[in-house]
């Protein structure tokens, strides 16, 4: 994944010479609130609303994956996350077997962590495979500012992305 390395770095070069507005530390909690994901966010927002970053893996045995996108406005809609977002291109599916796939996930994620008095989604992962041209709501749930190395023994560790299918196509719903 040397590519990406390079890559991430000279984005991060050239969104440096912008304006940074932000850092984003997120970890990812299930959407029943049951158990945390072993992986991560991390990115910096730049002027202009652009974002970038990592998808933080380490804790899931696999290698830290790049996050690129922008800043977005999710109307209500059958998607579990709306409002202020970023909707970051993830490149954990890759990273996570050293390989090329051919498959996207796209992590849409809000900034804050959920306000235990008013809970609400703050990241889902969309999926598309190759050029099928799908996009497949797969995953969602809960931010939290609590980190995965700092989380109890429990579950097996899984990523966000882990379990990514076709099958399970909730937009069309």
């Amino acid at each position: 994944m040397k590519r990406g390395k390079g890559f991430v770095l000279t984005i991060l070069i050239l969104l440096g010479c912008g304006a940074a507005f932000g850092q984003v530390k997120l970890g990812f909690l299930s959407d029943d609130m049951s158990f945390q994901y072993c992986d991560f966010e991390e990115f910096v927002i730049y002027s202009g609303g652009l974002a970038a970053g990592i998808d933080a893996q380490g804790d899931c045995n696999a290698q830290d994956a790049i996050l690129i996108g922008v800043k977005d406005m999710f109307p209500p809609s059958n998607l579990p996350v709306t409002g202020t977002v970023y909707v970051l291109a993830d490149s954990a599916i890759d990273a996570g077997c050293d390989c090329f796939t051919g498959n996207q996930a796209i992590l849409i994620t809000q900034t804050k962590a959920y306000n235990i008095h008013a809970p609400q989604f703050g990241w889902e992962i969309l999926f598309n495979t190759e050029d099928a041209f799908y996009a497949y709501l797969n995953n969602w749930g809960y931010l939290t500012n609590t980190l995965p190395d700092h989380v109890a023994e429990g579950p097996p560790k899984r990523s966000l992305v882990q379990s990514l299918s076709q099958n399970h196509n909730v937009m069309s719903r």
